[in-house]
């Protein structure tokens, strides 16, 4: 089984590859899940396209949960995290 290190260094390196012109990527949590099948990592990113709502609320940043595998580290998808 990967640890969770692994699964977050292997988060980011998938949002870079998937983001390429994107930055600013920052680790947010980290959950091995219940059957300790897959580790659920959640990483944010600056919203450049926010509304003046989120702006003023501070809240300008997308939140992506990756989904790891937690025997092989092959990444099993990617959901909009809302918060």
């Amino acid at each position: 089984m990967i640890t969770a290190k692994e699964a977050i260094n292997i988060a980011l390196i998938y949002m870079a590859d998937i983001y390429p012109n994107k930055s600013g990527f920052e680790l947010e949590e980290v959950e091995l899940g219940d059957n300790h099948d897959h580790w659920s990592i959640t990483v944010s990113m600056p919203d450049n396209l926010s509304s003046p709502i989120t702006v003023l609320s501070g809240s300008n940043r997308k939140y992506k949960k990756i989904i790891i595998d937690s025997a092989s580290g092959m990444v099993k998808g990617m959901q909009i995290r809302k918060l």
